[in-house]
């Protein structure tokens, strides 16, 4: 491969260079998911123990309990965000604990929630619809795990010139001279 001298200093190598706009906006669109999963969670809750004809009521107390959750885990980066005390404590090591519960956690979490919904059957229709909506949210959450990262890498190497350094070695011959005469006339004594 030759380069010219202009590539030389720097060659940029780079993978997908637009954001696709799903993947761009995928925090808001969960949040904003989830919100509309939290209001069909709570409507079916209170319709189904409010149901007096059908025997499946520990559906909406499952619902009550699972709302709660989502509701907690939704709420938690707004919580954070206001937060102004110190990040010290056993209050706050437990609120870190919290707030590592994102993203993929978040999403194999609101999965799991989703299961017993669908463990009674297709007979509670408003059960059914938070079940999918939560699985909804959770994908959503997973995805939101690739939005920086894996999609885009970029690698830079650049070359920068240097001349080589050159060495100068510098000798100096140092005479001494002394008189011959001087000093025999010392060690004879003449």
């Amino acid at each position: 491969m030759t380069t010219t001298a202009g590539e030389k200093d720097r060659i940029l190598t780079a993978s997908p260079t637009k954001t696709p706009p799903f993947l761009r906006h995928i925090t808001i669109i969960a949040r904003l998911s989830t919100l509309a999963t939290l209001a069909v969670m709570w409507a079916a809750a209170v319709y189904v123990v409010q149901d007096k004809e059908t025997h499946t009521q520990y559906v909406g107390f499952y619902l009550i309990g699972a709302s709660t959750v989502v509701t907690f885990f939704e709420l938690a980066w707004i919580i954070n965000k206001s937060v102004c005390c110190k990040q010290e404590g056993c209050c706050c090591a437990c609120w870190q604990i919290v707030m590592w519960m994102d993203n993929w956690k978040k999403g194999i979490l609101y999965l799991l929630i989703s299961i017993p919904v669908f463990l009674e059957g297709m007979r509670i229709i408003l059960g059914i619809i938070s079940g999918f909506l939560l699985i909804l949210c959770g994908l959503l959450y997973i995805l939101k795990t690739f939005k920086e990262g894996i999609v885009y890498t970029v690698t830079e190497t650049r070359y920068i010139p240097t001349p080589t350094p050159s060495i100068n070695i510098v000798t100096h011959e140092i005479y001494t001279q002394t008189e011959d005469s001087e000093y025999y006339k010392e060690l004879t004594g003449h």
